[in-house]
């Protein structure tokens, strides 16, 4: 039981419209030369990028707190992580020095059968 649809809408975009390319609401594109802008339109330009970048400092602030606790979390679980491997290969040490130790035990056992 297959559903065909015989009525597909399909739409490829709008002729002469280029992908990423917007305008503004007043239908002025947003990368106009400065000298196509009036005095009030370059004012309210530049007072945007001026606000973008206040914007973008305060930002990297709130980062910078940030970063301090990232590093607090870091420096926890890289000791925390030392210390299990540290755990970890003195456990496995331990285990195979007794390894060792009882399988020379096991040769010296046949050997001494042997004889």
């Amino acid at each position: 039981m297959s559903t065909q649809f015989p009525d597909d809408l399909m739409h490829h975009g709008i002729k002469g419209m280029r992908w990423g390319v917007r305008k503004s609401s007043s239908g002025q594109s947003t990368n106009s030369p400065p000298k196509n802008l009036s005095d009030e339109e370059l004012k309210r330009a530049v007072e945007r990028m001026r606000l973008e970048q206040q914007y973008k400092d305060l930002a990297s602030g709130r980062t910078a707190q940030k970063s301090a606790g990232k590093k607090f979390a870091e420096q926890a679980l890289t000791e925390t992580g030392k210390q299990v491997i540290r755990a970890i290969a003195a456990s496995t040490i331990t285990l195979a020095s007794a390894a060792i130790g009882m399988h020379y035990k096991n040769l010296k056992d046949k050997k001494n059968k042997s004889a």
